[in-house]
């Protein structure tokens, strides 16, 4: 089964972020960033990190565009102003950028998403983009801190963990719940959690101010 990486910048120095690509053989680096710039961590700000993945032969693919997470389109916002990720996955732009990664696989590259959380559950690279991949039959691999590995299959045990108590508590009376019920369920208890707002702050950022 072919692959996909993700990783998260975080705080890291950049020559410790590089060594983590390398670690991993990462020869391509897909920002998913929808604002490729960061205040506190300057970088990773698109064009210092473009000159640095281009010294250490590894491509930069700027995708932000087409699999970020920050929406102004109101259609693509819940009831609740928030970034409906299961909205997002039906545009054209979002179904583009997934042809655009199988392109690259297919090619060759073994390629990381990139993006600033830490944590690949905090993160739409795994909520949002990896949800999609692994319907594509590719197996995703979360390259954390460490530069040791948390499978996307990891991943999903441990949110369907975190929010199983809500879920029961409203299932109680429907018998016909599955497994993967619940897993669809913390994928959407996350979507709210670290989803952006255009009018009010996700759940993330304002614990983070």
């Amino acid at each position: 089964m072919e692959q996909i990486y993700t990783i998260g910048h975080s705080t890291h120095e950049i020559d410790y972020f590089i060594s983590l690509l390398k670690k991993h053989k990462i020869n391509c680096v897909c920002d998913v960033r929808s604002v490729p710039y960061s205040k506190y961590n300057s970088q990773f700000n698109k064009d210092k990190l473009l000159r640095k993945l281009n010294e250490h032969q590894i491509y930069y693919i700027p995708m932000g565009d087409e699999l970020g997470a920050r929406y102004t389109n109101r259609e693509l916002f819940d009831s609740n102003g928030i970034v409906d990720f299961a909205k997002v996955r039906k545009t054209e732009k979002f179904q583009s950028g997934l042809k655009r990664l199988a392109q690259g696989v297919a090619r060759g590259f073994n390629l990381a998403l990139m993006c600033s959380e830490k944590e690949p559950a905090d993160c739409h690279r795994s909520i949002l983009v990896s949800y999609s991949v692994k319907k594509m039959d590719y197996k995703i691999n979360h390259i954390l801190a460490d530069g040791n590995i948390k499978s996307h299959d990891k991943l999903e045990e441990e949110i369907s963990l975190e929010y199983k108590k809500q879920w029961l508590q409203g299932s109680l009376f429907n018998k016909n719940n599955s497994d993967h019920s619940l897993l669809e369920f913390a994928y959407k208890c996350k979507n709210k959690e670290i989803g952006y707002s255009k009018d009010v702050k996700s759940k993330k950022e304002l614990l983070e101010a």
